[in-house]
């Protein structure tokens, strides 16, 4: 793997094991990692051998290291989850570094098939790690380093699979369950930095999903006390197994005493912000520690400095200007699409691939995104992206 640059006490290492994108981003007491594949194929004959294939060189390459999984997606048709998921047992099954809390799998079609669009995950090395449980069910990790303490959790839902609940009663639950496990944990949910909520039909009732979110955020101290603290988001749909209206997986930092670690909510000088519009979440947050910087990206799209989608039935027009708010954003940073080390394509129509990859050629977006069909939250929006950047201080 390449070296990108080494300052004092921190280090970035990018480079592409196969079909594997991997960047290591190393901190004087922690190092993360940042691993993105697409499906070789992606048709429904080939998910399980997809799946293995890749997970095969993930574990590979984790099994040198001391590394702990502490998020993990898997994108593909629901038809082949069964055949994705033991593709992927077989391949780990002698890895340490993959423990028991499920991977989320969600409803996210390749834009060349019916299989498997692709998998990210995220792991930690050096640092200690414990599971965090759900009555007698792993749904994250905590991870504490002597700076920070991490916690991620994953596949979070408001109602158990076999007992449907109407969508806003899955939301409500949902956040809630998230506040309860972060309170036991010593956090709070303004600890929060990033969530990844996925919804099965978006455009059915984002509003009203909104309005239980808003309530949720006033009553846990986010809103309504004059310094709004709201954390990067992707709202998407990719449809959760089982009778499931939506599932959330969320990342929460908190500092020790006398830590270094800064965290800012970023506002980008291309759009406005998303609360404008009754959507709380952030453009983006920055998490600085260890001489190292992350920038979680939310969930972008072609939406304008009034909150308005410009270049409707432009799919072209939509891309370039959705590209262009993920750079200026990132560049309030210092930070350009050279140091995208994870993201997400999201096409309303599988067709758009073709300009989508024309006008993204030969930048991380097209080279290490795994793509996918999936509607965004307008019906006037036909693509979307979220990512995480990352560069030294």
């Amino acid at each position: 793997m390449s070296q990108v640059t080494q300052p004092p006490g921190a280090a970035m290492h990018r480079g592409v094991i196969r079909n594997v994108h991997v960047t290591r981003i190393q901190r004087p007491d922690h190092e993360e990692l940042y691993l993105s594949a697409s499906a070789p194929q992606g048709s429904a004959d080939t998910a399980r051998a997809d799946a293995a294939a890749v997970y095969g060189e993930i574990a590979a390459f984790l099994s040198e290291r001391d590394a702990t999984i502490v998020q993990e997606r898997l994108y593909g048709a629901l038809a082949v989850q069964a055949a994705a998921e033991a593709g992927r047992a077989g391949a780990v099954a002698d890895s340490p570094a993959f423990g028991d809390v499920p991977p989320t799998y969600l409803e996210g079609m390749p834009t060349c098939g019916d299989g498997l669009a692709g998998v990210h995950l995220c792991a930690i090395v050096g640092a200690r790690s414990a599971p965090v449980l759900y009555g007698d069910h792993p749904i994250g990790q905590i991870i504490r380093t002597p700076a920070v303490t991490h916690v991620y959790l994953s596949g979070l839902r408001g109602t158990s699979p076999g007992a449907p609940l109407p969508p806003v009663e899955q939301a409500t639950g949902m956040f809630d369950i998230a506040n309860e496990l972060l309170l036991n944990l010593g956090l709070r949910y303004r600890d929060v930095v990033r969530t990844w909520i996925y919804i099965g039909d978006i455009l059915a009732w984002y509003d009203e999903f909104n309005h239980a979110r808003n309530a949720c955020y006033t009553h846990y101290g986010l809103l309504g006390r004059g310094d709004d603290y709201l954390p990067a988001s992707t709202g998407i749909q990719a449809r959760p197994p089982g009778c499931l209206e939506l599932t959330m997986d969320l990342l929460a930092i908190q500092p020790t005493e006398g830590s270094d670690l800064h965290i800012e909510r970023l506002h980008n000088p291309l759009q406005n912000e998303a609360y404008a519009y009754g959507s709380a979440f952030a453009r983006a947050m920055e998490v600085v520690s260890g001489g190292a910087r992350t920038v979680y990206v939310s969930g972008t799209a072609s939406i304008d400095e009034a909150g308005h989608t410009i270049h409707q039935d432009d799919i072209e027009g939509q891309i370039v200007r959705t590209v262009q708010n993920v750079e200026a954003l990132i560049d309030t940073r210092g930070l350009t699409r050279a140091d995208i080390c994870q993201a997400t394509v999201f096409l309303k129509d599988a067709r758009y691939i073709e300009p989508f990859y024309t006008l993204c050629a030969g930048t991380p977006l097209a080279e290490l995104g795994v793509c996918m069909v999936a509607d965004v939250c307008r019906a006037d929006l036909s693509f979307e992206i979220d990512a995480v950047a990352a560069g030294v201080v």
